[in-house]
């Protein structure tokens, strides 16, 4: 039986699990979540006062099997 402490412990390790693999990407590549979807990572550089900063941004795009559960 799934109580609310196994429940909300599965979801912490997915959730570091997730974190841990979109780290460890490299810009322009995607980290897949099975058949749901994949998030992508890409690299930005912003020049603020004639100092430059690094980043990086996700997208995340839907897989058909995602978007069939939505309906």
């Amino acid at each position: 039986m799934k109580t609310k402490s196994t429940l909300k412990e599965a979801y912490t390790l997915v959730c570091e699990d997730i974190l841990s693999r979109l780290a460890k990407a490299q810009p322009g590549e995607s980290v897949r979540l099975g058949s749901l979807g994949a998030f992508r990572k890409r690299a930005y550089s912003i020049v603020i006062e004639g100092k430059t900063y690094q980043g990086y941004q996700f997208s995340f795009r839907a897989f058909s099997g995602l978007k069939q559960l939505k309906k």
